[in-house]
């Protein structure tokens, strides 16, 4: 079982492994990270299965979510 950040090699790979394991017990979970990423749900799945990338601001917001540090 892969347990950190540092044990992925795409940041798309962690978020999709993060809300899998969150969406379990949390049916809102996709929706709440649209939310503190800033952008429509569609838009989230669209970076998640496809090209789109977050711009540094999501990816900044992304790790507020997660509550990352700077390390």
């Amino acid at each position: 079982m892969i347990n950190t950040i540092y044990e992925f090699s795409s940041y798309k790979t962690y978020l999709l492994h993060r809300i899998k394991l969150a969406s379990r017990d949390d049916r809102g979970y996709r929706s709440r990270l649209a939310e503190a990423v800033q952008c429509q749900p569609s838009y989230l799945s669209q970076v998640l299965n496809g090209k789109p990338d977050f711009t540094l601001e999501q990816a900044h917001r992304a790790n507020q979510f997660f509550l990352h540090d700077r390390e």
